[in-house]
């Protein structure tokens, strides 16, 4: 009985395989194999295709917005470097007001202070002893001592003059306190003050003053020495 069944197995195998070789064997069968796999490529292809254009299309909407949000940020940028400059200008503009302000005025440093002191009768004596010039009372405005007390240290003296030209006789006559402890300064602003000592501290800068609150540097370069006019730290940068 198996061995009937067996042979009936081999035979129906032997018929399938012949039947099969034949069907492949045909051209028919080779073209509709061929047109169901290119069936399913295209198939797959289409697919491919469509999510590559909605990709596309979401990259070009990113582009897109990338592009307007550059445009917007130069915009933003733009417009605060527009308005840094108006405040630059601005802050020099009233450096520059408040520096006029105090174009009549002095300051003094190491005048002994005592009680009950009259600080235009002590500029007044200084004038006189040091300087060589008589002042009268009425060549002044007023005058006071500025800062807070410390121990052994006399503060300085601010003194407004009537006008100008007596205190530009006081700054001219000033290089006669030197070897004494007595030194004699323009009242600049904080801005100036503070431009003034950064020029002093800067490397190629072998002297700094002030004229006029005009901050002045005599600049050692390359073997030369000249003066120059410092409007701001940008130009001890590119010294």
């Amino acid at each position: 009985m198996s061995t009937r069944s067996n042979t009936k197995e081999k035979e129906i195998s032997e018929i399938v395989t012949q039947v099969v070789t034949k069907v492949i064997a045909s051209q028919d069968f080779e073209l509709k194999l061929q047109a169901c796999i290119d069936r399913a490529l295209d198939k797959k292809l289409d697919k491919f295709l469509k999510q590559i254009e909605i990709n596309s299309g979401k990259i070009h909407d990113i582009e897109v917005e990338a592009e307007k949000t550059s445009s917007e940020l130069k915009a933003m940028q733009d417009e605060i470097s527009e308005l840094t400059d108006k405040l630059n200008n601005s802050t020099n503009q009233l450096n520059q007001l408040e520096q006029y302000s105090r174009r009549n005025c002095i300051r003094v440093f190491g005048v002994e202070e005592k009680p009950n002191e009259n600080t235009d009768v002590l500029m007044m004596d200084l004038a006189s002893q040091h300087l060589g010039l008589n002042l009268n009372p009425t060549d002044i405005d007023r005058s006071h001592r500025i800062g807070k007390k410390e121990p052994g240290k006399p503060r300085a003296i601010i003194v407004k003059f009537q006008n100008y030209k007596t205190r530009e006789l006081c700054i001219k006559n000033r290089r006669k306190l030197k070897g004494t402890r007595l030194v004699i300064q323009e009242d600049l602003t904080k801005a100036n003050q503070e431009l003034l000592q950064a020029t002093k501290n800067t490397t190629l800068v072998k002297a700094a003053w002030s004229h006029d609150g005009k901050v002045i540097a005599l600049v050692s370069k390359n073997n030369t020495e000249f003066t120059k006019r410092i409007w701001g730290l940008n130009d001890l940068k590119r010294l």
